[in-house]
């Protein structure tokens, strides 16, 4: 059994998403959630993804439509998943419009968990640095 509410999981290439997926922590804690803050990668060896409460996804797109370090195997074990996991989840996007795979992994990551019957506890959003990532 896990014993964290709430799962803040990141895959960064710059540090960007990182450091945002340590700030939420920081934020989750103060309102007495019990926080675990891992890489994407660390999800993917979870036995039962199922006993995951609340999931919150960080994660950004590097090169030509790349996963970020710490995310790749999370990427490659969602895509091959076949049965339901049932997970609440959300997900922020960071990436650069001027990029010709704008949003590619966080939008696999979006449309893998929803084929895997995952809900959204809060709506997705994609933060465009070409705009500014505040």
């Amino acid at each position: 059994m896990l014993d964290s509410d709430v799962i803040i999981a990141y895959g960064s290439e710059t540090g960007n998403c990182e450091a945002i997926a340590e700030k939420l922590c920081l934020e989750l804690e103060k309102c007495s959630f019990k926080v675990s803050l891992q890489t994407l990668n660390s999800i993917a060896k979870i036995n039962n993804l199922s006993e995951i409460k609340y999931l919150i996804i960080v994660c950004s797109t590097c090169g030509q439509g790349d996963p970020p370090k710490g995310a790749d195997k999370f990427v490659s074990f969602i895509k091959k998943k076949k049965e339901a996991i049932s997970i609440k989840f959300t997900l922020l996007g960071l990436g650069d419009s001027n990029y010709s795979k704008f949003m590619f992994i966080p939008r696999l990551i979006y449309d893998n968990l929803i084929r895997l019957d995952c809900k959204l506890f809060f709506n997705k959003r994609e933060a465009d640095e070409a705009y500014g990532l505040e």
